[in-house]
């Protein structure tokens, strides 16, 4: 886990947390994908669409500036994961998905079985609200996640969701940690934002003024030392 520069003197009031990678994940992305796509006449085999998923992804994300939101640059967040679905059709040599394909796959992500809660995750949420601290999500993501969050049950945990969809800015532009501060009715210095990505979560928030934690989960990192360290400093 790495942390920016120490917390400010200010007292911490509210920390805010990424979602994918931090809170959640999709164990059965690819099965998903397999299963649904299936139905529709396109053969994927789940544990190459596991792999090839992430490098898709990332070459769609290529041609979006940074610090804007990926999902509606086009006004269109459904037509952005249709592209995805597309290419990862493409890669594997399958006939083009249908729109109803696309439709299917986009409301299926929405849906709490597709997803799963880190296990650390609700304990943490605890130990923050009883220090008195306030919670919140900053995240890149599109207009289902409030749904998600409420589907999941974690909505009831948070003061405030900010998320890049809804007015065009994402991380790592602090414009996204403005908004989190000024929905929060705090100071930048009061907040510390806890995430995976180093340059979207830890190097974005400190450049906006707040303190920041990086959680690699695939490197062993959760959230209880991240609480601990929020906790004891």
């Amino acid at each position: 886990m790495r942390r920016s520069d120490p917390f400010a003197s200010e007292a911490l009031a509210a920390v805010s947390f990424d979602v994918t990678g931090t809170l959640i994940r999709c164990p059965r992305l690819g099965e998903i994908y397999a299963s649904v796509l299936g139905r529709h006449g396109i053969e994927l085999d789940s544990d190459w669409v596991a792999q090839q998923f992430r490098l898709v992804f990332d070459e769609l994300d290529c041609a979006t500036p940074v610090g804007r939101d990926r999902f509606t640059l086009d006004g269109n967040p459904k037509a952005w994961w249709g592209r995805l679905i597309t290419r990862l059709c493409q890669y594997a040599d399958q006939p083009e998905p249908s729109r109803f394909a696309i439709a299917e796959l986009y409301q299926r992500f929405a849906r709490a079985d597709s997803w799963e809660i880190f296990p650390d995750v609700l304990p943490s949420f605890a130990r923050l609200t009883e220090a008195g601290l306030e919670l919140a999500v900053t995240s890149n993501w599109d207009p289902r996640l409030r749904v998600l969050l409420g589907s999941l049950g974690l909505d009831s945990y948070l003061a405030v969701s900010i998320v890049s969809s809804d007015d065009g800015w994402a991380k790592p532009s602090r414009r996204i940690f403005d908004r989190l501060a000024e929905d929060l009715h705090l100071r930048p210095s009061q907040i510390v934002h806890v995430g995976d990505h180093p340059i979207n979560d830890l190097e974005g928030a400190q450049a906006a003024g707040l303190s920041s934690l990086l959680v690699e989960r695939k490197r062993g990192d959760d959230l209880t030392a991240a609480v601990d360290s929020i906790l004891t400093s």
